[in-house]
């Protein structure tokens, strides 16, 4: 915590940092952090990581303009989520893409009566790709439910489980 105090600091949104916790922990696996722009396009063009590994949705860190100027590629950064540092980040690149390429290539769409689109037109214009460390995580009224991936290994390990079916609703998923 005392080296995250040492850093320059973003302020991220409660989806952003549901994004960065989903990836410390392995739920977006093989992600390691946010994406960079070679990532992004391969998932918007190929639906798949420059790795050739399947992947449909970009996992993106937005930010204004006058935040990135001030950042260079290369340094830490600390997340901060309601004003307290929960994750590190190390700046591989800052980068601008065009939001209605990104919206219709995501979504099949750019009409902005589609809810996903109208969100990635809400973006700040510059993107910071790297990767993240988990310092502290967050804390919501439903973590006695919360598994995360390597814990439900062991679970279905131990119940003896070797056939397991994952349900994904039509929405992506969210807090709360």
């Amino acid at each position: 915590m005392e080296k995250a105090e040492s850093l320059e600091k973003i302020e991220v949104s409660e989806a952003v940092a549901s994004d960065v916790e989903n990836i410390a922990v392995g739920v977006f696996s093989p992600l390691e952090g946010f994406m960079n722009r070679e990532e992004l396009e391969a998932v918007l063009h190929l639906m798949r990581l420059p790795s050739d590994l399947a992947w449909t949705i970009p996992v993106l860190l937005d930010v204004p303009k006058s935040t990135a100027g001030g950042l260079k590629e290369g340094e830490e950064l600390a997340l901060y989520f309601n004003g307290k540092p929960f994750a590190l980040m190390r700046l591989e690149e800052k980068y601008s893409f065009d939001k209605d390429e990104l919206a219709s290539h995501t979504f099949g769409t750019s009409d902005l009566a589609h809810p996903g689109v109208a969100i990635v037109r809400g973006l700040e214009d510059v993107f910071l790709g790297g990767k993240i460390d988990l310092i502290n995580t967050l804390r919501g009224p439903y973590d006695k439910y919360k598994l995360e991936p390597l814990e439900t290994k062991v679970l279905f390990e131990e119940k003896g489980w070797k056939t397991v079916v994952g349900f994904q609703t039509r929405n992506p998923p969210h807090l709360g």
